[in-house]
């Protein structure tokens, strides 16, 4: 059987980068990976500089959300 493209692209052109989140260092995860040739690199936990969705996320968050606060308590209910 043939496998799907996606692990032909992830084993030949890219590196995984994961979090520190528990799901993402499982040996169950980190197997799985190993086994289909998918090459990854595990940030140190608590160091969301290094991870650049972080930066989009505050970003987002920032322009999303300065766009429905309130401006007085009226405006709360």
């Amino acid at each position: 059987m043939e496998k799907p493209e996606v692990y032909r692209l992830l084993s030949q052109e890219y590196i995984v980068v994961l979090d520190g989140d528990t799901s993402h260092n499982s040996s169950k995860t980190r197997n799985f990976m190993d086994n289909v040739g998918i090459k990854y690199q595990i940030l140190p936990s608590r160091f969301c500089d290094l991870n650049a969705i972080e930066h989009v996320f505050s970003y987002l968050k920032f322009r999303l959300l300065s766009k429905v606060r309130s401006k007085n308590v009226t405006e709360l209910n």
